[in-house]
């Protein structure tokens, strides 16, 4: 993406079809946590590089990944096409909606960066956290943090203009620090 901006300065880039493979059948009630962390990877990852927003592939699927499959078996997928991408959140029986990992770490970080947010910037020396910081309309200021660690992670957070906080990241957590 850097490679892009450099090259397209005045393009806006935006981050588009995601998802992660579909988790086996009758499982959708045990959340895979490493797909939430890798949306958040993903999504800080893309808005630290140029990117304006991202757009998940599947909001909604059952639990063969329909409506949008034409063969939920998968045998007809061949080549570059893999059928069965896994949703947001899938539709079992009919009504039952389980809500998947990457559901949460998405609502977490669009709950927190409206529409008209910048990215300002913010620099990351300890390399154990993924992180961005974005600057809302109504002037806030947004920093998202993830920890992928299997330990706790102690957090210093320093604005040169408002100061310095600390906190704790649990082990595989995402937060949202807002001032």
């Amino acid at each position: 993406m850097e490679q892009t901006h450099a090259l397209f300065p005045d393009f806006k880039l935006l981050s588009t079809e995601s998802t992660v493979a579909k988790q086996k059948p009758h499982t959708y009630d045990q959340p895979d946590w490493s797909d939430g962390e890798q949306y958040g990877r993903e999504i800080i990852g893309d808005l630290q590089h140029w990117s304006v927003g991202f757009i998940d592939w599947n909001l909604l699927l059952d639990d063969v990944g329909g409506p949008d499959h034409a063969d939920p078996t998968g045998k007809l997928c061949e080549g570059l096409v893999k059928c069965g991408s896994d949703a947001m959140i899938i539709v079992r029986n009919g009504e039952e909606l389980e809500l998947q990992a990457f559901y949460y770490y998405m609502g977490q970080i669009s709950k927190f960066v409206p529409p008209g947010s910048q990215r300002v910037g913010l620099t990351n020396s300890s390399g154990v956290v993924t992180a961005t910081a974005m600057l809302t309309p109504e002037n806030n200021t947004v920093v998202v943090v993830m920890n992928e660690q299997d330990v706790a992670v102690t957090l210093s957070l320093i604005d040169m203009e408002f100061g310095h906080a600390n906190t704790t990241l649990l082990p595989h957590s995402i937060v949202t620090l807002v001032y």
